[in-house]
């Protein structure tokens, strides 16, 4: 089962686009940086799966 949901995961975060996502601009500066490190990990995370395959 621990395979399954780490492939389903992987197909997810492969397929996920945030590039044009909206942003608020009411977000802080430190919210934003956050966000913008979260983008980074998945995509770090997608070319891992990728690479894994």
């Amino acid at each position: 089962m621990e395979d399954f949901v780490t492939e389903a995961a992987l197909y997810l975060l492969e397929r996920l686009d945030l590039t044009n996502a909206p942003t608020l601009p009411s977000l802080s500066e430190e919210d934003q940086t956050a966000i913008d490190a979260h983008r980074q990990e998945l995509a770090d995370l997608s070319t891992c799966g990728k690479a894994r395959s």
